[in-house]
């Protein structure tokens, strides 16, 4: 479990041990330190994710007593498939804390679009940040699903695919505590 907050101001207030460690598992071992003070729309890349982003931070904190919005995404690695969990607790000061965690975790043959530590190729591909899906010409499909031609992979945009857009921003029943890409776990 890793867990962040920001103020009202949208900057990064603190972070605990859960959010160090992961960040040092991802190569960032200063991330935790060097956010802090940072607005948080500095670490979401791709306009539509950070429209997405501010909307969801406005709805945590128009709904504090109701309880913390709890979202469903991906967080894959070049090598793992994760099943994540985002909590967004509003606070009565303007603040957001953020809490997420891992639902399942699953290992899959190494996939190179996603290894974002090597030099990219021609090209680019949208990827959805928040199911992790690639567009293609005929939709989203998962990135094993997509041929890559070339020995380098393209250059990876953050986008969001529409289904992610409506789930996370209007989910007929839902209310406003849950949303998300439903499927596994």
């Amino acid at each position: 479990m890793a867990s962040y907050a920001i103020d009202a101001g949208d900057r990064i207030v603190w972070t605990d041990e859960g959010f160090a460690g992961l960040a040092a598992e991802h190569g960032q071992a200063d991330l935790a330190e060097d956010a802090l003070g940072r607005p948080l729309i500095d670490f979401v890349a791709g306009e539509r994710p950070r429209a997405l982003q501010r909307a969801l931070i406005a709805r945590a904190r128009a709904t504090p007593a109701k309880g913390p919005l709890e979202l469903r995404y991906r967080c894959d690695s070049p090598e793992t498939r994760r099943f994540a969990v985002l909590q967004m607790a509003g606070r009565s000061d303007g603040g957001v804390v953020f809490t997420t965690w891992f639902e399942a975790v699953e290992d899959r043959p190494y996939q190179p679009l996603l290894d974002r530590s090597t030099d990219p190729g021609p090209g680019t591909v949208e990827l959805c940040a928040w199911c992790n899906r690639v567009k293609t010409s005929d939709g989203w499909h998962e990135v094993e699903e997509v041929p890559q031609a070339d020995a380098r992979t393209p250059a990876v945009e953050d986008g969001l695919c529409e289904i992610c857009e409506l789930l996370l921003t209007t989910r007929p029943g839902a209310g406003p505590r849950w949303s998300g890409p439903s499927g596994r776990p």
